[in-house]
């Protein structure tokens, strides 16, 4: 299994969960914006892959929508 690790300098994948975690936690220290760890997900056939590439857009705006919640809540603690 493999993880990708979203910053908002953009998405890199590991095969070890803790070098992951560790790449995560560097990003968030050094730029300051959080850093999160999710499952890559791999199509096993056609199949999965043609209903992977439907939901992308779904996964997208579910990333998005995760990142504006930190953002508002950074918000929410500064006030």
């Amino acid at each position: 299994m493999s993880y990708n690790v979203v910053t908002t300098e953009g998405v890199r994948t590991f095969e070890n969960i803790d070098d992951a975690g560790d790449y995560a936690q560097a990003m968030s220290l050094r730029t300051g914006e959080p850093a999160k760890v999710f499952h890559a997900i791999k199509a096993e056939n056609e199949e999965e892959k043609t209903q992977l590439k439907t939901s992308a857009v779904a996964i997208c705006n579910l990333i998005i929508d995760f990142f504006d919640g930190e953002v508002q809540e950074m918000k929410a603690a500064k006030e």
